[in-house]
């Protein structure tokens, strides 16, 4: 109900209570980053603590003459211990910065929310409705925050190009085609919120994951917000094709990414024929999915699924290669991850199947290793079996296999542009 306040002789209407309390939501939420800061900045002091009375055993023991603790173990402690100081920092700078624009975004919401009031004051009646919106879009902000930390870290956004070089052919009206772009990015950032989770990923692009910042729980959920968000979208553009189309390679992406897991989890290699059958439906999923929205409001019905099958192949296998072969990419601490997730990629299902009877692959996948040596050791196994230079050559053809069918259909100036800029920088 609506509360009445004297006001200098005059009744005044102020906003309902349980309105003004959602706004409280603003304190908890800050202050629980301020206690992440707080928990991370102590659990690095209590490491460089550490590392000094390491340091003064170290010399004490020097003096004394013992040898309990070796000067080559004792380098190797430290190294530990400052790599460990290393990621705290950087940690610790990610929730800093994030905890600063959190508290600009909602000093700028206070100051709308106050404008809100001042105007209801200065009125006979309080504008609800106007509240209500406002604390919507609030409320949607804080569903979204893991969302819009991904959408932030650098990227090749190679998707929107794609949806551009499509349109030298499709050629729809701008504004769909923008629609449609929204649509496709918000689904391949979703998934990627999913995907780090899934592979118990600590890094995303140089940086922590989202879930390592907000939370497991309210990133499955930020993620599933966006899935329905695009699918409202999607709605929106009043296109029954466009529908299908969005549902039909939803459930195809899922299908592969379930198959990708049930792989990894059983440890159970598979064949390289059902290996590109996953690829189709996993990677391959969003691809379709952006051009069948698109031929929907087109007049050129080719079809174009032969040519996206191999896009979605190649963009794989190249992701595959780079993670495992890249000088550029071992230097990030991220190298090698499909090792540590013990995912079956194409070089390493290359490998295993070259000689079957030979387990150490399996079994260092199977360990989910983070150690550097140990993948450094298995990346040399690989190029020892041939699979590195099995895969070039696999990526070579399926790029003249691109080349060739964008020849058949016409030519596409920036998707040859985009091929051969991918091509050439894998080294």
């Amino acid at each position: 109900m609506e509360q009445v306040r004297i006001c200098h002789g005059r009744q005044v209407i102020t906003p309902p209570r349980e309105n003004i309390a959602a706004f409280q939501e603003d304190e908890r939420m800050r202050a629980k980053l301020r206690e992440t800061v707080a928990h991370h900045r102590f659990v690095y002091n209590a490491t460089c603590a550490s590392e000094i009375l390491l340091e003064r055993e170290y010399k004490a023991e020097q003096r004394n003459e013992k040898t309990s603790l070796k000067g080559e173990a004792y380098q190797r402690l430290l190294k530990d211990l400052r790599e460990k100081n290393d990621e705290l920092k950087m940690q610790n700078c990610e929730i800093r910065n994030r905890t600063d624009l959190y508290e600009k975004n909602e000093a700028e919401e206070l100051r709308r929310y106050r404008d809100l009031l001042q105007k209801s004051t200065n009125s006979k009646e309080f504008d609800l409705e106007a509240a209500k919106e406002l604390l919507l879009n609030k409320r949607a902000l804080y569903l979204s925050k893991p969302y819009e930390y991904i959408r932030e870290l650098p990227g090749k956004n190679v998707r929107g190009k794609l949806v551009d070089a499509f349109q030298l052919w499709l050629n729809v009206v701008p504004d769909t085609s923008k629609a449609i772009k929204t649509i496709v990015n918000g689904l391949h950032d979703a998934s990627l919120l999913i995907d780090d989770i899934e592979d118990n990923s600590d890094l995303r692009r140089g940086r922590p994951v989202a879930h390592h910042i907000y939370g497991i729980p309210a990133t499955i959920n930020c993620a599933n917000y966006v899935y329905f968000l695009s699918l409202q979208r999607c709605q929106e553009l009043q296109n029954t094709r466009a529908m299908s189309t969005y549902v039909t390679e939803m459930l195809r992406l899922h299908q592969g990414q379930g198959l990708d897991i049930y792989w990894r989890d059983q440890c159970a290699c598979p064949s390289i024929e059902d290996y590109l059958e996953m690829v189709k439906n996993k990677t391959g999923g969003l691809f379709r999915l952006a051009v069948g929205m698109l031929q929907a409001f087109s007049d050129c019905q080719t079809d174009f699924t032969p040519l996206l099958d191999v896009l979605s192949i190649y963009f794989q296998i190249r992701d595959d290669y780079v993670n495992l072969f890249n000088e550029a990419y071992m230097e990030n601490k991220s190298f090698g991850e499909d090792l540590s997730e013990g995912k079956f990629s194409y070089p390493l299902i290359v490998a295993i199947q070259a000689n079957p009877n030979d387990t150490r692959l399996l079994n260092i996948m199977k360990q989910r290793t983070k150690d550097v040596e140990v993948k450094k050791y298995a990346i040399q196994y690989l190029e020892k079996q041939g699979a590195a230079a099995q895969t070039k050559a696999k990526l070579d053809d399926l790029h003249g296999n691109i080349k060739s069918q964008l020849d058949g259909i016409g030519g596409n100036p920036i998707l040859e542009k985009i091929m051969d800029s991918l091509h050439s920088s894998i080294g």
